[in-house]
């Protein structure tokens, strides 16, 4: 069996995990949420979605695909796969540099003069590993 590890401290990211739950239900991966805050902890320490199975570990838009094949979706791993493994990974970094934005829209935070505003938790805003 395959285990998804997905960052349980971001909004974003659970969400996308619930979706993917919802949609993607398989006995044959465990979603894990994991403290991304502790990389040591987890398998591989990379701050990106990390797929592991049988020992190995696959990392951002390559962990997706794996994922995608395990899940019971082969046609969907294999449309992934025709973009370069490059291009793919650029745009889940730039998702990734920005899901705290993408979250701020699902539960934005004001300014006192009531602009909306990317919140960057602080923890995450020292962060050396950003994805």
């Amino acid at each position: 069996m395959g285990r998804l590890y997905y960052d349980k401290n971001c909004s974003f990211c659970c969400r996308i995990a619930q979706l993917g739950q919802e949609v993607f239900s398989s006995a044959s991966v465990e979603w894990v949420p994991a403290d991304f805050s502790d990389l040591k902890a987890l398998p591989l320490p990379v701050n990106a979605i990390i797929y592991e199975e049988g020992g190995k570990c696959w990392v951002k838009t390559e962990a997706i695909r794996l994922f995608l094949h395990r899940a019971g979706h082969p046609f969907l791993a294999a449309l992934l796969s025709a973009i370069p493994l490059r291009w793919r990974d650029r745009i889940y970094d730039w998702i990734a540099k920005h899901r705290f934005c993408f979250s701020a829209r699902i539960n934005p935070s004001q300014t006192a003069d009531g602009a909306l505003y990317c919140a960057v938790p602080s923890s995450r805003a020292d962060a050396k590993s950003d994805p």
